[in-house]
């Protein structure tokens, strides 16, 4: 019995199992959905690039299963945004003059982390699409020949590569037109220049241009400016001194003031200027000046004056329609004196010594007594040219010596002016002298205030009582010299 239930069992299976084999099953769940693209569409490895005028592309999808496509760009439509099998995509890409890029999802929900992506590339226009016009400034300056311009620029597209070149052209009526070239900024789009040698006053056109690579420029609108010269004016009005009051007619004197001004002047530019002279108990009545704009200073020869009254003089100066600037009051004298000239004889001469030539004799400062028309000099020399005379001051700074004089005591008399002129074959120019007094004959000297440095000229002595004397002395300034030495010509005595 147990045996032919085994056999019954076994002639089963056979029996099933053929059953399956000779039965074929195509509905089975074994299906496994796909989503792909064609090979055609997979140029580039899925990226498309794109013109800046826009274009269409078509993508075709192969599937077994339902898709869906998307896109978050709004300048991208698709013809289809879902579906189901294989189908052909078509892609509108808009026009742009801006680079951008973004990407196409091609997805399915039945398969399991599977999406398919394309990519968007679109080149944005390479240009300058705009220009200001330009604008100047700087325009009012001292000289008014000055000015900067500036104009901006819009670009699109430029890179690394790309060369922006820029300038103005500036005309002028009745002048040819002049290219500036600019300095150029094209990250921030700004050309700029600085010009210069402008004409004061003189309106200008001027357009901006600039240039991308080897491209026709781009020009601006015109524009117009005008260059303003700052008025310069008198600033300062100073140092009014007054001169040669000690004449032989006491009539005459030479007055001189120094001047500033707010800006450098031009050449052919300078101030007009003058002096009010007032004297005392009288009216006021004005001297023009001759002006000396190199210097700064400004001068005049004051005449019919009347000797030994007071006056008050104010030196002024005025440039343009400016303000005119003045000086402070200065108080002044003439004197009527004897201008009296040296005239030493032959034998006085043949007597002194001169230091330059003997600096042994000059270190000692061996005085020599020299007797001149009833007055006595104390001098270490003098000299004689032809039929005239001056006492001669020696000076040699390769010794250290710096020779002096004595003016003679006058019995009430008093000393005013002495004159030491500039020539003869010595550096004037580079010494000065010192005026020293003595009230003791002699015995000590101090300086009088106001004469320590003083340059080479008529020089008047300050009021002093009568029977002074007087020592004169040199000044070297330039240590370069070997020797100077100095004249006395004339004194003019009161």
């Amino acid at each position: 019995m147990k045996q032919t239930f085994v056999r019954l069992l076994l002639f089963s299976v056979f029996i099933l199992s053929g059953i399956l084999s000779s039965c074929k099953i195509d509905n089975i769940d074994y299906f496994v959905p796909e989503i792909n693209l064609a090979e055609t569409s997979l140029a580039g490895g899925g990226n498309y690039d794109v013109p800046a005028s826009g274009m269409q592309f078509n993508v075709d999808i192969k599937s077994n299963c339902e898709w869906t496509a998307s896109c978050p760009a709004d300048w991208v439509t698709l013809s289809a945004t879902s579906g189901k099998g294989d189908i052909s995509l078509t892609v509108t890409v808009g026009s742009t003059r801006i680079a951008r890029n973004t990407t196409v999802t091609i997805a399915s929900d039945e398969v399991e982390s599977r999406y398919l992506e394309i990519k968007v590339n679109q080149i944005g226009v390479k240009e300058l699409s705009s220009i200001s016009a330009a604008a100047a400034g700087g325009l009012t300056t001292a000289t008014g020949k000055t000015a900067s311009l500036s104009a901006s620029f819009e670009s699109l597209g430029l890179s690394e590569g790309d060369v922006v070149t820029g300038g103005f052209t500036l005309t002028a009526a009745g002048q040819d037109p002049i290219e500036i070239p600019a300095e150029v900024n094209a990250a921030a789009g700004v050309l700029s220049c600085s010009l210069d040698n402008l004409t004061p006053g003189t309106e200008y056109n001027v357009t901006a241009w600039v240039k991308l690579n080897d491209e026709t420029p781009l020009t601006s609108a015109a524009s117009q400016f005008t260059t303003i010269k700052i008025a310069s004016a008198v600033a300062t009005v100073s140092g009014t001194v007054v001169s040669g009051k000690a004449t032989e007619s006491g009539t005459t004197a030479d007055i001189k003031a120094a001047f500033t001004t707010t800006l450098p002047l031009e050449k052919g530019e300078g101030p007009v200027a003058g002096f009010t002279i007032t004297p005392e108990g009288g009216e006021p009545f004005e001297v023009p000046a001759v002006v000396d704009t190199a210097k700064g200073t400004f001068s005049a020869a004051l005449e019919g004056l009347t000797a030994g009254v007071q006056y008050s003089a104010v030196a002024w100066a005025q440039l343009g329609t400016t303000d005119k600037v003045s000086d402070e009051a200065v108080a002044f004298s003439t004197v009527k004196a004897t201008r009296y000239e040296f005239t030493f004889t032959s034998d006085n001469w043949a007597k002194s010594v001169f230091p330059s030539k003997n600096a042994e004799a000059a270190s000692r400062k061996e005085v020599i007594t020299v007797v001149d028309n009833g007055y006595t000099f104390k001098t270490y020399g003098c000299y004689r040219a032809a039929d005239k005379a001056s006492l001669r001051i020696g000076a040699t700074t390769n010794i250290g010596y710096m020779g002096w004089i004595i003016l003679p005591v006058i019995a009430g008399k008093k000393v005013v002016a002495i004159d030491v002129p500039k020539n003869g074959a010595s550096f004037h120019n580079a010494c000065r002298i010192a005026i020293y007094v003595s009230a003791d004959n002699g015995e000590t000297f101090t300086v009088i205030p106001g004469c320590e440095e003083l340059e080479c000229g008529v020089i008047e002595l300050p009021e002093q009582q009568p029977g002074l004397m007087y020592r004169v002395n040199t000044v070297i300034e330039d240590k370069k010299a070997d020797s100077s030495s100095l004249y006395i010509a004339m004194m003019a005595i009161d």
